[in-house]
């Protein structure tokens, strides 16, 4: 909450506190009723009337009806409430003829493999020779048949291979015709 002894002089504070009683005052007039000077002195001169009339009747169990009209209130009267019947009409059942059509008996059908089932096919001795990080990024090299070979992850050599995946025990190798894959342990 914001502190306004520290953030405002002491001339602003009462200028303040003037203001905002001000803006009170004036919103509690705004709503009282109007009066008129002359009801207000007639109001008074009833007064001393009624004191008067009140020393001499005090013992009169007569019971006053009070004045509404002073404050100008509209007589509200009870309201009567209608009710409403509602009647309901039946709705007619809609009957549902159902018929059974013959089921058929239904053929199986082979499933035909469109690939040819793979051929294992021998392939070449890949040997983990070692790991670069440069600021090309993560470069592996491998022996591939007695040929050195330096790779990276992601990028295809020789539309054979690929590497998939580099862990810190092994590296996994795609090999590309035969959708194959190696584990080369590094050790």
């Amino acid at each position: 909450m914001i502190d306004l002894h520290r953030c405002l002089p002491v001339k602003y504070r009462r200028i303040s506190i003037l203001v905002s009683c001000a803006v009170v005052l004036g919103v509690w007039s705004l709503t009282l009723p109007p009066t008129d000077s002359f009801e207000f002195e007639k109001s008074i001169t009833n007064y001393k009337n009624e004191e008067k009339s009140d020393s001499m009747n005090w013992y009169s169990l007569q019971s006053e009806s009070p004045n509404l009209d002073y404050w100008d209130l509209p007589v509200t009267l009870p309201q009567i409430e209608k009710t409403i019947q509602v009647s309901k009409k039946p709705i007619p059942a809609v009957k549902k003829k159902i018929v059974n059509k013959p089921v058929l008996p239904q053929q199986i059908i082979p499933l035909v493999n469109e690939q040819p089932p793979m051929a294992t096919v021998s392939l070449p001795q890949v040997k983990y020779l070692g790991q670069v990080v440069d600021n090309s990024g993560l470069q592996v090299f491998l022996s591939i048949d007695d040929s050195n070979v330096v790779m990276q992850p992601k990028r295809i050599y020789d539309q054979i291979w690929q590497i998939i995946g580099v862990d810190k025990y092994e590296i996994r190798l795609l090999h590309i015709p035969t959708h194959q894959i190696l584990h080369i342990n590094k050790s």
